[in-house]
């Protein structure tokens, strides 16, 4: 049998490795035929990816049955993301607003959920001079979300490719005009916390010295321009997630007090003595002070040396409080009254400055048996001002229980009172104290108002003079007329009613030329005056000026001043 070899390939192995090599070469050369997509690739430094890229854009052009199965894939996904997000209505996927995923939700679905983002997770920062100030949800500031608009437009105006390469949507929002008054009421809310007075120059106690102190910027929170801001684009404010209120610098009048330290320094040179006067009391109260506090209370404004009022401020306010210890007590040192009795001092360099303390309104609680009429003269005030300060009100029929109120005491004391000198008079023991200083000048005995017209009992003051005044009532009344009788040495000191005033005289010359009384006195017989001895009137006419203070007690009014409980116990 005859053995044959195996035909052998006559290309040598050498021939062999060049050919590999040659085809190598000859598939470097086509991928470099291929598009260049680099430029990005590089920009990234994905070299990796870049390679990858290239290897599979080669074996998609040398193996086309690949890429037409890769074209058809790409179709079929094209076809199914259409079908699923266009033709059944739903939200593409990768669509968020207000940092809430809506893909793949209808939009109703995808409007409930913005809506409950909207309140529990939505949040607002307003910010004052670029610092946070607080964070609330838009709602509370009136902004209002349209979560429909929002879900409708997620639906109706993102395209498939943002919808597959992702968007953020901006929402919808408003601020109507209930939501611009909110926002408007939250900024007037704020803003006596964020506005800062401008400070003038000032002063301060140094080492027992006076020095100058520049003056201070301020701030304004700026209401108009910041709702104007939020009104022009109210989608902004949400987007940013801030309110940035306006803000306006506030410039002091002066900068520079060191023209005035002489004059600081002469009203400090002294002690400054603050007094406040009770005149229904009769009470003294004394407050003092150091020169480091005085010295924070001065200012320089556009007029000269002046009193800061920011300062004084908390000074007041304790004294305030140290006169309603008391229960029920209502007393006070009137702000605007109290400021201008400190400048004025501080004008005129005076240490020494006396502050009325006043009486607020009150209510009374009726109690059984008790009438309007007789509430009046048991507080001491004119029952007419009582009537005033209840419009609208019949007092004629009150019951245990009931509340009237009561003007403040100091309808009956209209002029500054004179300080040391106090009329007392008793009208159950028809008698007429007076003192200065807390000493007797006068005492005698008066007539005061009869029954039919008694004389009321409170705390008054002297309000005129008048040496002859002229008088009438109902009684002196007929068919040819009213007459009129005449007083002597009269000074008013209340008024029944508008228009008709009683007060202190002497004898009184009645129409048919005789003398009321026969001018004694000592018991109830006038029309509601007090009436004195002639002689004894003038010379009370002639001590009393206007302002000097009358209290008139009787067992309907108890004493207020320690000067007339001492004279009902005398």
């Amino acid at each position: 049998m005859e053995l044959k070899e195996p035909k052998r390939s006559k290309t040598s192995a050498r021939e062999r490795q060049m050919a590999r090599k040659k085809r190598r070469q000859e598939q470097r050369t086509a991928r470099k035929k291929l598009p260049d997509v680099s430029h990005w690739l590089e920009q990234a430094r994905l070299d990796t990816i870049q390679d990858t890229v290239r290897d599979l854009l080669w074996t998609i052009r040398s193996q086309p049955g690949l890429g037409r199965n890769i074209g058809l894939a790409v179709a079929a996904f094209a076809l199914i993301y259409l079908f699923t997000y266009t033709l059944t209505g739903r939200i593409y996927p990768r669509v968020s607003s207000l940092g809430v995923n809506l893909g793949g939700l209808s939009t109703e679905a995808a409007a409930d959920t913005l809506q409950q983002a909207w309140q529990s997770e939505a949040e607002l920062t307003v910010l004052v001079d670029g610092e946070t100030y607080q964070t609330l949800r838009p709602s509370q500031l009136g902004f209002q979300l349209d979560a429909t608009a929002t879900a409708e437009r997620a639906r109706e105006e993102v395209n498939w490719r943002e919808g597959f390469f992702g968007v953020r949507l901006e929402p919808v929002v408003t601020l109507p005009d209930a939501g611009f008054l909110l926002l408007q009421n939250y900024l007037l809310d704020i803003a006596p916390e964020v506005n800062t007075a401008a400070l003038n120059a000032g002063f301060a106690w140094q080492d027992g010295l006076v020095v100058a102190v520049p003056g201070s910027t301020g701030q304004l929170l700026d209401i108009a321009p910041t709702l104007a801001a939020a009104q022009a684009d109210p989608a902004a404010v949400i987007r940013m997630g801030q309110l940035e209120v306006s803000i306006s610098p506030v410039q002091p009048e002066v900068m520079d007090a060191s023209d005035y330290l002489a004059e600081a320094n002469l009203f400090l040179s002294q002690s400054l003595n603050i007094e406040g006067y009770d005149p229904y009391r009769d009470e003294l109260m004394q407050w003092s002070t150091d020169n480091r506090t005085v010295a924070s209370w001065l200012e320089v404004n556009e007029a000269g040396l002046a009193l800061r009022r920011s300062e004084f401020a908390p000074f007041l306010e304790a004294q305030n409080a140290s006169l309603n210890t008391e229960e029920g007590s209502q007393r006070y040192l009137d702000v605007q009254e109290t400021m201008e009795a400190m400048q004025q001092a501080i004008l005129e360099k005076d240490g020494e400055v006396t502050l009325r303390i006043r009486y607020a309104p009150e209510t009374y609680v009726v109690r059984g048996g008790e009438s309007a009429y007789g509430i009046a003269r048991k507080n001491g005030i004119p029952y007419y001002m009582v009537e005033r300060q209840n419009p609208g009100r019949d007092l004629n029929i009150l019951s245990p229980g009931d509340t009237v109120k009561l003007p403040t005491r100091d309808v009956t004391m209209p002029n500054d009172p004179v300080p040391g000198k106090r009329i007392i008079v008793d009208l159950d023991g028809q008698e007429l104290w007076a003192y200065e200083n807390g000493e007797v000048v006068f005492n005698w005995s008066i007539s005061s108002g009869r029954g039919t017209a008694p004389t009321s009992p409170g705390i008054y003051q002297i309000l005129n003079h008048d040496p002859l005044a002229s008088g009438s009532s109902y009684t002196l009344c007929s068919d040819l007329g009213c007459g009129q009788w005449e007083m002597s040495w009269f000074m008013g000191i209340y008024e029944v009613v508008p228009g008709l005033v009683n007060g202190f005289h002497g004898s009184v010359l009645l129409p048919n030329g005789t003398y009321l009384n026969g001018g004694s006195v000592g018991f109830p017989s006038t029309f509601g005056c007090v009436m004195s001895p002639d002689e004894a009137a003038r010379e009370l006419y002639e001590w009393a000026e206007v302002g000097t203070v009358v209290e008139i007690i009787s067992s309907e009014f108890e004493p207020m001043s320690s000067l007339a409980v001492r004279t009902q116990q005398a």
